[in-house]
Formats: C-alpha cells, sequence, structure tokens
C-alpha cells in the first residue's frame, strides 16, 4: 500500500534527479565534415548536433607522424571552409572546447601524399561507414563521457531509493501487524 509519505518522497527524489539531469538537455555534439574536393583542397564544415553553427571554433591541420601542427585556423561565419590539403598524412581536428573535440582523417592529395610518413603514430579511431574519414570522439550515444557518467550515478541512486524506500515500508507494515 503506498502511503501519502510514500508517495511524497518519489516524487521529491524524481524531482532531485531531473535536477541533476537538467544539463543533458542543452548537451549537444560536435560534428565534424572532410569532404576532398578533388582538387587538392578539402572543405571542412562543422556544426553542432543541436543545430548551432561552429563560427569561431578553431580548426587545427595536424601531422599523423611528427603531431606538429601544419595549419590553424577559426570556422568562420558560414561554418564552413576549404582548407589546402598537405604534403604529408593528417588530421583536420575541430576543438569548441573540453569534451568536444574531433578528429577526423584527412583525404590525400590526388598525387598521394609525397612526404611517407615511416611511423605514423597510432590512433585508436572509429571508421566511419563510407569508409573515406575516421572519426576521434569521446561521446558515446551523443553524450560526452561525463553526461553518461552523470546518468549512470543517477539511475543507481534512484534505485538505492527505491530500495530504501521499499525496506522502510515494509518495516513499517510489520511493525503495524
Amino acid at each position: 500500500m503506498i502511503t501519502k509519505g510514500y508517495l511524497k518522497t518519489i516524487v521529491f527524489l524524481l524531482g532531485i534527479i531531473f535536477f541533476l539531469l537538467r544539463g543533458l538537455c542543452f548537451a549537444h555534439t560536435p560534428l565534424l565534415s572532410v569532404e576532398d574536393n578533388k582538387d587538392g583542397t578539402i572543405t571542412v564544415v562543422g556544426g553542432f548536433s543541436t543545430g548551432q553553427d561552429a563560427a569561431g571554433v578553431d580548426i587545427l591541420v595536424k601531422s599523423r607522424a611528427t603531431a606538429k601542427i601544419l595549419w590553424k585556423g577559426k570556422m568562420p561565419e558560414d561554418s564552413q571552409m576549404d582548407i589546402k590539403i598537405p604534403d604529408e598524412p593528417y588530421n583536420v581536428i575541430m576543438d569548441a572546447g573540453p569534451l568536444h573535440v574531433v578528429t577526423k582523417q584527412g583525404p590525400p592529395p590526388p598525387g598521394g601524399f609525397s612526404i611517407v610518413a615511416s611511423k605514423v603514430k597510432k590512433e585508436t579511431t572509429n571508421e566511419k561507414m563510407s569508409g573515406k574519414t575516421k572519426e576521434t570522439t569521446g561521446d558515446f550515444f551523443g553524450l560526452s563521457t561525463t553526461a553518461v557518467w552523470a546518468v549512470v550515478a543517477s539511475i543507481f541512486v534512484f534505485g538505492i531509493s527505491i530500495c530504501f524506500l521499499k525496506y522502510r515500508q515494509r518495516k513499517k507494515s510489520t511493525q503495524k501487524d
């Protein structure tokens, strides 16, 4: 039997959980597209999963062999830019701040790379279905690692709270008998 006090406690706990998870409603995932123009340039398009543009976000072109920054700039107002393809294997990085960094492997120029990297650093990457680019993000189903841990912790706290409330209810019902 659910008592009025028990119901109030459940509503209170749900309110706390929703309060803690409210930030996830505004969470957004950075998106980066790197397209080969077949003319020695790439088109880089950036944005966020919420539809927000990436104007002003840092874009880096970094050597995969030496980790040297080959090109650096900021995304323009339309969140799209053309960049000359370097002569060595490289990654394109969109850095929108902590937990909002996306890295994609850039395509080679039409004649291939003239500087061959003998020791390209090993990278943890997820190959995109098209096979053209590789992507590395700290995301899990569109949520950042921090958001995932917040969800897991909230579910755990909610489960413990329900167990505690059921224990209390059983204890009260046995005292009445």
